[in-house]
């Protein structure tokens, strides 16, 4: 709505009119119980809108001249604004935050003027700080990443795990600062208030909303109040900092992410059994992302296994313990376990392609690749040696970064491994190859078919 205004164009936005509760992620009310009826009848524009006469808005400089000459001769009616698709668009920022200020808006102000109901406005009213130290607010994201079906390493980054709270608190409270934890696991925040002392949100108010939308806006306003916020990357933390108009703290900046993870390592010696075992699983993984790759293979091998021990089902710590193997020499180790984990796949999806291992496995994530250089060579130097199925995992992993700068030398790598597998495959092995890397037409010209008389 800001935006808009500052480049002169008119507002409006879509929104579900009925609720939407999708299982692990926070529920998204209808319309009408998230605006006031007068802000609806102003600016809703329904549920959705005709792409091709609102396409997104894909444009690094945004200006109305530019937005009119786009727009010139064409069926186009507006432009859509969304966090998922324009705002990546602007090389330069990554959150709405940076572009609000790249842009000279105040995003408290942008918030402020948005016209809640009258149930929302009460929630972000009654949020509110008494206390005489300032206050350093924890966001304890949980969700997909830890819980759902992101566990595999690619969002480590967005998250502050739960067992490195009891230092985070600790550090800032000899700062200082009181610690209010908000989170999404309730039996881990009552556990962390319990060993921490640290505030909850119920100690400020949040037990008169009811779970859902109206306690939400209450804690996420209630952080945006809080002197500091340290929180990872989520749309939830995300507004608390557009109400606070400030960037969110950084972990970081109270310790490097190798001592962290030292600390979370530690804390999970003592204490394991405490965390809910996904909590625990995802500690591990998020203290190997800080430490390797510099670590022994032999202590990155103790680690997977005590998270795969406690999250049995994740491809994720497989293909790691694998990729060990490999670095360790271990190459009929690490070809069974790969061998094992894309049998189990094959029997369960049948007929999905690509399989959810190869797509781990060929990930490039915003830390960098799944694998590591070393984990990668190993790996590469199995398959040429005769592994299969580190030879098909290969395959489709530079058959995947064929879209990158190195494409060709990705493209020559990607064949070396698939005829890797089909020389030494069984027949459902090469099936899985020609999925995705079709074997080189003959380069014999075909002769056209003869005309019938």
């Amino acid at each position: 709505m800001a935006l808009a205004k500052r480049i002169g164009c008119r507002f409006g936005f879509t929104w579900n009119l009925e609720p939407v509760i999708r299982p692990g992620f926070h529920a998204n009310d209808g319309v009408h119980q998230i605006f006031s009826a007068n802000f609806i009848a102003r600016y809703w524009l329904g549920e959705a809108l005709d792409p091709d006469a609102f396409p997104n808005m894909d444009f690094n400089v945004i200006s109305r001249p530019i937005l009119k000459q786009a727009a010139s001769g064409s069926a186009i009616r507006g432009w859509r604004f969304n966090r998922h698709g324009s705002f990546s668009r602007f090389r330069d920022t990554w959150s709405i935050l940076d572009l609000f200020r790249k842009t000279g808006l105040d995003t408290g102000a942008a918030f402020n003027r948005v016209d809640f109901s009258a149930e929302i406005k009460n929630a972000i009213g009654a949020a509110k700080i008494h206390r005489n130290r300032p206050v350093a607010a924890i966001h304890l994201r949980s969700g997909d990443i830890v819980h759902g079906h992101h566990r595999n390493f690619k969002h480590v980054r967005k998250v502050i795990p739960s067992t490195l709270t009891k230092s985070l608190v600790e550090k800032l409270n000899d700062e200082g600062c009181d610690v209010l934890l908000v989170g999404q696991d309730k039996s881990t925040i009552d556990y962390l208030k319990r060993t921490t002392g640290a505030f909850t949100s119920d100690d400020f108010g949040s037990g008169d909303f009811a779970p859902g939308t109206l306690r939400e806006f209450f804690e996420l306003s209630l952080m945006a109040r809080c002197a500091f916020l340290y929180a990872g990357a989520s749309n939830f933390a995300e507004i608390a900092t557009m109400i606070r108009g400030r960037s969110r703290d950084r972990v970081f900046d109270l310790m490097s992410w190798p001592r962290a993870a030292e600390l979370v390592l530690a804390e999970l010696e003592r204490h394991e059994s405490d965390y809910h075992p996904l909590e625990a699983a995802f500690g591990y993984q998020w203290a190997l992302s800080g430490l390797e790759p510099s670590l022994d293979p032999q202590i990155t091998r103790r680690i997977l296994e005590r998270a795969q021990a406690l999250d049995p089902g994740n491809e994720s710590y497989v293909l790691k313990l694998a990729a060990t193997d490999f670095r360790d020499g271990r190459l009929a180790e690490g070809e069974g376990l790969l061998r094992s984990l894309l049998e189990n796949e094959l029997e369960a999806h049948q007929n999905k392609r690509p399989l959810r291992s190869l797509g781990i496995f060929s990930a490039v994530y915003a830390r960098g690749p799944f694998l590591t250089e070393e984990e990668l060579n190993a790996v590469s130097a199995g398959a040429r040696a005769g592994c299969v199925y580190a030879a098909i995992y290969c395959a489709y992993l530079y058959r995947d970064r064929r879209r990158r700068a190195d494409r060709e030398q990705a493209k020559t790598l990607a064949r070396e491994f698939a005829e890797i597998v089909r020389s030494n495959g069984a027949g459902h092995l090469i099936d899985i190859v020609e999925a995705f890397i079709p074997a080189k037409r003959s380069s014999r010209r075909r002769t056209p078919n003869k005309a019938k008389k």
